[in-house]
């Protein structure tokens, strides 16, 4: 895996995306299912522990229902990051290489105009 000191490797930041898009998922669900494990109690117990019980579901609830906003908004970022990435690299041109090898979006290194081999340079005659 190569580490990044500058920009970012789109494929991984829309790998993390992705999965942070289903540990979302994963919160609504759990959220819905301790919702109704709550709200079963009703029929089954009574009395101050379930009252204390049931007013301290609500903002339970609303911490949850954020958490799952922020995964999804964070893995939105991810995606816009991934997209912007794409862009400042030309589309994916290979990324950044030493001294401006092919990829890297640099005006010298080898093959470019400036550069060993590149028609500025009369290596090819």
């Amino acid at each position: 895996m190569a580490i990044y000191k500058k920009g970012a490797d789109p494929v991984a930041l829309r790998a993390s995306a992705e999965r942070i898009t289903g540990h979302a998922r994963e919160c609504e669900a759990v959220k819905g299912e301790a919702s109704r494990a709550v709200h079963a109690l009703r029929g089954h117990w009574g009395g101050g522990d379930l009252d204390h019980l049931m007013n301290r579901w609500p903002p339970i609830e609303a911490q949850l229902t954020q958490f799952g906003t922020d995964l999804g908004k964070l893995a939105e970022a991810l995606r816009r990051n991934a997209g912007d990435q794409d862009t400042t690299s030309g589309q994916g041109a290979g990324g950044v290489g030493p001294m401006g090898a092919p990829g890297s979006g640099l005006p010298f290194g080898p093959g470019s105009p400036s550069g060993p081999g590149g028609p500025a340079s009369g290596d090819d005659e």
